[in-house]
């Protein structure tokens, strides 16, 4: 049985819907609103983690929330949403953060 996910590791899933989110909009993947498909929605780091990484997980994992991932549950379902994004976009999504990557924010 895998261990719950640390504080650590918690911090570092919200460095990566933020890197993520900047990653789409400079991309120039926007959401659009379900009512008017003509607006441009910018990507925030809560809409990657409700609308990417939540739904993904709930399908592999069958959780509904990230405070219930273990140690090992951010990086699967990361694999997952960066290699989709990769192959139907054309994008290069940010590696999971981690000290070795991110420099400043290494006390995640």
């Amino acid at each position: 049985m895998d261990n719950p996910r640390t504080l650590k590791q918690n911090a570092a899933i919200h460095v990566l819907f933020r890197d993520l989110a900047k990653c789409l909009n400079d991309g120039g993947f926007d959401m659009k609103a379900t009512l008017k498909p003509e607006v441009e929605i910018p990507w925030t780091e809560e809409m990657v983690k409700e609308h990417l990484f939540k739904p993904v997980m709930k399908v592999m994992l069958g959780k509904d929330s990230t405070a219930d991932a273990t140690t090992t549950d951010y990086s699967a379902v990361y694999d997952v949403v960066a290699r989709h994004l990769a192959q139907s976009l054309g994008i290069t999504p940010p590696p999971f953060p981690s000290h070795w990557t991110q420099g400043q924010e290494a006390d995640l």
